[in-house]
């Protein structure tokens, strides 16, 4: 693929893309979006490129979290893209409670006490701190923390730069208070997201399997947002396995051993006896 020239996820400019080993699939850094891998193939296609351009701002947001909060960066590809925009650790984007949530939680991390002043910066590079779609909404969320007395908000507008040929004005930023509500709301929403992001597995198959698990290897890895652990000697009949031990809307998939035989990973050396 050419080089490109805007972040394939937000859009925004400023960003640099690496090759990989795997020729199909890059590298990004982004100033909005953070880092994430993602497959030539979602910008390649054009009705894959319009569903994604759809769910886009949400792939964002997760992918900012996660350079936040010190996470392992995403992987977007044809098959997980639309399935990531539904676990966790991203909110209900059709819940402004749960958008000023996330808000929060990032402002809280900014700080060292109460009553520092955090220098958002720039609003259209903060936009994904919140699961927002555009620097409107974030504006809107950030007006809604104030009328909540959940912080002391002031949008500072745009400066003028006059040269001697042109007039180079500069993007709204804004810089927050955490009040108390605010505070304490932090404290609480901190605990309520101390979950594991482990995944169990136990189940038994016989050695002539083992090549058609190794085979099976890195699409499950590419899927997967959890870490799971293989337990190899156990025998069961049926294999419940949570997709993500995080999320709370995924429900449990039941998979006979027939079908894991295809879906399944394990690597040698993580393998238990």
């Amino acid at each position: 693929m050419t080089a490109l020239e805007n972040c394939p996820i937000c859009g925004y400019d400023k960003f640099k893309q690496y090759p990989l080993g795997d020729p199909w699939s890059h590298f990004y850094e982004c100033e909005r979006c953070g880092r994430f891998q993602a497959s030539d193939q979602l910008f390649f296609f054009s009705d894959v490129k319009e569903q994604l351009s759809k769910v886009a701002y949400i792939l964002s947001g997760l992918s900012r979290e996660l350079h936040e909060t010190g996470g392992k960066y995403p992987t977007f590809t044809i098959e997980n893209y639309e399935a990531l925009t539904k676990q966790f650790p991203v909110p209900d984007v059709s819940n402004i409670e749960e958008k000023l949530q996330k808000l929060l939680l990032r402002l809280r991390e900014r700080t060292e006490y109460f009553g520092q002043v955090i220098e958002l910066g720039e609003i259209e590079l903060a936009v994904p701190l919140a699961y927002a779609k555009n620097a409107h909404e974030l504006e809107a969320l950030l007006k809604l923390m104030s009328e909540k007395k959940i912080a002391y908000v002031k949008i500072i507008e745009p400066a003028t730069i006059v040269g001697e040929k042109n007039v180079t004005p500069k993007t709204r930023s804004a810089r927050i208070t955490l009040l108390e509500a605010g505070w304490d709301l932090s404290n609480s929403l901190g605990k309520q997201n101390q979950e594991s992001d482990k995944g169990f597995i136990a189940v038994w198959f016989d050695e002539s399997m083992n090549e058609s698990i190794d085979a099976a290897e890195q699409p499950l890895v590419m899927r997967a947002s959890a870490q799971f652990v293989f337990v190899m000697s156990i025998f069961l009949n049926e294999l419940w396995i949570r997709h993500s031990a995080k999320s709370g809307r995924v429900d449990l998939l039941s998979l006979t051993l027939q079908a894991l035989a295809l879906a399944c990973i394990s690597k040698p050396d993580s393998r238990t006896d």
